[in-house]
């Protein structure tokens, strides 16, 4: 007798009535449909998943006590494994200000000042900038532009015309970007606040041709404001 035969010599059954091998449960057919239940008919059916101890969720893994939510907001503070004595709670303040508040990272690991303060021990430090430093060219990066044309002035001009183009009218909240600073002469050297004027981008475009008209229209707004 082969080895085939020996398996199923003792007559061994399926609950279908299909005759099975002495080590199965089951004949193909009938595990193929117990595989495929689900729920409360599923063999491995443990009364239901469990909930969340929290909220009272149902969890989708039954190795999980929390969902994500609660599992994030227990991991804080005392339960976390990084906790020692709630001082990242604790507000940090610069050592040579005591005004600016710094993070709990910098307090640890940096050198405790806050970013101006870090600033002025670094120029203290390395005092090479502007004539100098030998890599400074008498501000040749900002041109065209005059080296004082910088974000500070532009903001100036900004607010001096309420952040509005002082052609169409565009409110800067209505806008997708900041409003330009127009320069009224043209000339990109002349800073002068009595030469800038705030204008939207399309304003701005439309200022670059016919050049003689805007100039003198906008020379008439400065002059009447």
């Amino acid at each position: 007798m082969n080895k085939f035969n020996k398996e199923y010599s003792k007559n061994k059954h399926c609950e279908c009535g299909e005759k099975i091998s002495n080590d199965a449960q089951r004949c193909l057919c009938c595990a193929a449909t117990k595989r495929s239940k689900k729920g409360k008919e599923h063999h491995w059916f443990k009364t239901g998943l469990p909930h969340c101890e929290d909220c009272g969720k149902e969890l989708s893994h039954y190795e999980t006590k929390r969902c994500q939510k609660c599992f994030i907001k227990y991991n804080r503070g005392e339960h976390s494994g990084n906790f020692i004595d709630a001082r990242s709670s604790v507000n940090h303040y610069c050592i040579e200000c005591k005004i600016n508040k710094i993070c709990y990272c910098n307090w640890l690991y940096g050198n405790k000042r806050c970013y101006s303060c870090n600033n002025k021990l670094i120029r203290k430090k390395f005092p090479l900038i502007r004539d100098n430093n030998g890599n400074w060219h008498s501000g040749i990066s900002k041109l065209p532009y005059a080296f004082e044309f910088d974000s500070k002035l532009k903001e100036s001009i900004r607010k001096r015309d309420n952040y509005e183009c002082q052609n169409c009218g565009m409110t800067e909240e209505d806008y997708y970007r900041k409003l330009d600073i127009h320069h009224i002469d043209y000339n990109k050297m002349n800073y002068k606040k009595d030469n800038l004027i705030t204008l939207c981008l399309k304003c701005n475009i439309k200022a670059n041709f016919n050049r003689n008209y805007w100039y003198a229209y906008y020379v008439y707004l400065m002059e009447n404001k």
